[in-house]
């Protein structure tokens, strides 16, 4: 079982953070604002961020980390002979929407059958981080493959992130959330002494709460500043 905690996460981010800031830089000096096209910024952060958590990894295990097309972005050496593999992935929010979008290769991951992948959001400004590390994920946590997604199929976060360590940043399961503050108000309706003024009150509270539980939990992922 491959481990990743949080120090090892943060060491990742930060070595980022400051390789960004000299990509800035470098780019800068041609007249190119390397923040103006995220997708491909990203891109250019991808190999970077396998470099980095490959070397952390480095520490404890026996790693390689390829990086050509076809082979796995991180492969680590376990004992007896035994190979795991490890996807890694850099996203940001989408300038209008807000929206993340954790996506992966259809083909990869079915041939695979299961694989642990490090999803890293990062923010516009490459100052805030989310690193999230899921583990033993498989075809059924992804949407299915669409004409025109060239390969790439996004994950069904409510089946996806259930499976996942967040080790900087943080995920907020805003239906649990909802259905606390209604539970919270369903036992004050109940603590009033004068309750049979308030039972259609408690009735349509509990329907809501009943509704809200049904719903498939949808996600808010936020960015941790490292300093």
């Amino acid at each position: 079982m491959l481990t990743i905690d949080r120090d090892m996460a943060l060491r990742v981010c930060k070595n980022l953070k400051e390789f960004h800031q000299s990509l800035v830089n470098l780019y800068s000096d041609a007249g190119i604002d390397l923040t103006a096209d995220l997708g491909r910024r990203n891109i250019l952060m991808s190999g970077p961020m396998e470099h980095f958590l490959a070397e952390e990894l480095g520490r404890h295990y026996d790693v390689t980390a390829d990086g050509r097309t076809g082979k796995a972005d991180i492969v680590i050496h376990l004992e007896g002979g035994r190979d795991f593999e490890l996807e890694c992935k850099l996203t940001s929010p989408h300038k209008s929407s807000g929206s993340i979008s954790f996506q992966t290769d259809y083909e990869t991951l079915n041939k695979k059958k299961e694989l642990d992948y490090v999803y890293l959001v990062a923010s516009a400004d490459f100052q805030s981080f989310c690193f999230l590390h899921f583990k033993g994920l498989n075809i059924e946590d992804f949407r299915g493959l669409s004409p025109g997604a060239r390969g790439k199929v996004q994950m069904y976060k409510y089946r996806g992130i259930p499976k996942a360590d967040v080790l900087v940043g943080s995920v907020v399961n805003r239906e649990q959330k909802q259905i606390e503050k209604l539970e919270s108000a369903l036992s004050i309706l109940l603590s009033d002494s004068a309750v049979k003024k308030t039972m259609d009150k408690v009735y349509k509270m509990s329907e809501k709460i009943k509704i809200v539980k049904s719903r498939n939990p949808t996600y808010s992922i936020k960015c941790e500043e490292i300093k």
